[in-house]
This record gives C-alpha cells, sequence and structure tokens, in this order.
C-alpha cells in the first residue's frame, strides 16, 4: 500500500479534419481494435510512489486541497507551472506533506532531488499536449491512489 501517483495522457481521434490548404472538412479513416472502433488511446505520461511533496504541490494548486483520489486535469499551463516549481525547488514542505501511506522525510527528501527529472516529464507532457496533430486533441489527468 502506498501512493501510486499516475499523470495520463488521453488521445481522442477525430472523426475528420479541416485541410489546411483548402479549408474543407476531410472524413479520417477509423481505426479498429477487436472489431470495435477505438475513439481514444491513453498513455503513461508519468509515474511517481510516494512522492508525497509532489502529490501536495498538485492537489494544493489544481483540487483546492481536496485530496480524494480524484482525477485532477491539468492543462498546458499548468503541466509548465510544476515543471517551473520543480526546477526552483519550491515543493512543499515535509511539514505540509502527510498521509498514512505517504513516505517519510528521508523519502521525500530522495524525491526532491529527482526534481529536475520530474520536471522534464511534466514539460514533456505540456509539449504532447501543445502539438499540432489535426487528427487528435489531446487531455492529461493526474490521479493518485491511496
Amino acid at each position: 500500500m502506498g501512493l501510486d501517483m499516475y499523470l495520463t495522457g488521453d488521445k481522442f481521434h477525430a472523426g475528420g479534419v479541416i485541410n489546411k490548404a483548402t479549408g474543407e472538412y476531410e472524413p479520417v479513416e477509423p481505426t479498429y481494435v477487436d472489431g470495435f472502433k477505438l475513439s481514444s488511446e491513453r498513455l503513461e505520461l508519468g509515474y511517481w510512489r510516494k512522492n508525497a511533496p509532489l502529490h501536495t504541490l498538485i492537489v494544493n494548486r489544481f483540487a483546492n486541497g481536496k485530496d480524494d483520489c480524484q482525477p485532477i486535469d491539468l492543462g498546458e499551463t499548468q503541466l509548465r507551472l510544476i515543471a517551473t516549481i520543480l526546477r526552483s525547488k519550491g515543493l512543499p514542505t515535509d511539514e505540509q506533506c502527510g498521509g498514512f501511506f505517504f513516505g517519510n522525510e528521508e523519502w521525500w527528501a530522495e524525491c526532491r532531488k529527482n526534481a529536475d527529472e520530474d520536471a522534464k516529464v511534466f514539460e514533456a507532457a505540456a509539449d504532447w499536449l501543445a502539438s499540432d496533430d489535426a487528427k487528435f486533441w489531446n487531455s492529461v489527468e493526474y490521479q493518485a491512489s491511496w
């Protein structure tokens, strides 16, 4: 048991696109999996274990402090803000973190040492979210399980 943290992306398939050259709508051929139309793909963008400082940051900033293991939608600006906070060593203090299964101060010190690598994950997710592929639209969510 413990705090498992997931950053996932959903890549939704569009039924059609606007041709930039002609301005005309063009349908996109659907993809089928096991005989069913594929409407989206779920991607694992990031995973952390018992990184209570990062979890506390996301819950406090983007879920009004409500920690019910609910999905938290994150946009490009929010993802880049998280990356900036990670790089500037602005994570919540140990005193602000907690939870029965969330680890301890020694573990969190190790998590903080990885902040630059974690920032890269959030930057990559923001870049992916901002990508301009007319056949898809993307969304990103964070969700913890404990």
